[in-house]
This record gives C-alpha cells, structure tokens and sequence, in this order.
C-alpha cells in the first residue's frame, strides 16, 4: 500500500497524470494481478512442485530487485547507516521465524 501511494503520487507530480489517468493505470494493473491470481489458483495443481519453487524464486528474487533498486537507496539517504542494520536485523527475524 506505501508503495502504491507513493507511485501514485509521484505520477501526478513528476509525471503529470491525471487522477482518472492514474486510477485507470491501477485499476488495470489491478485486474491483470487478479486474473493472473486466478490462472496460478487453476494451475497450481497442475504444475509440479519444481515449477512452483521456480516461481517462487523468481518471485523472490524480483522483490530483492524491488527492494536494492528503489527503496533501500532512499531509505539509506533518509535514515543513514541505520538502515543496514535495520535490514539485516529484519532479515535475521524473518529468518529465525522462518
């Protein structure tokens, strides 16, 4: 949700979108994430295990992208060396968790 309000906004400001532009972008990205929801729901019994450990880690590795591209910069010029310890404690819970 704090990213899409933060994209959201950006759009309007840096990109000069209109509301109704910007809430016909989401609302489409919206509807393919649903559908593409619906098609893994119908297929998950059809893939075998190895194809859905191969999604997942696509999946994985698409957030770290997420993560080291556009938030971990930002969050580092905003809170400084803070951040990493604060990334790698996260990490460590998730980890122990997990």
């Amino acid at each position: 949700m704090p990213e899409a309000v933060s994209g959201a906004a950006l759009m309007r400001t840096a990109h000069r979108f209109t509301a109704a532009r910007a809430m016909t972008l989401w609302s489409v990205t919206a509807a393919v994430l649903v559908a593409v929801t619906v098609a893994g729901y119908a297929l998950s019994d059809v893939i075998p295990q190895t194809g859905i450990s191969l999604v997942q880690a696509f999946a994985g590795g698409a957030t770290l992208a997420v993560l080291a591209d556009s938030l971990m910069p930002e969050a580092y010029r905003d809170g400084g060396w803070w951040v990493g310890i604060c990334t790698a404690g996260g990490f460590l819970v998730a980890f122990v968790l997990g």
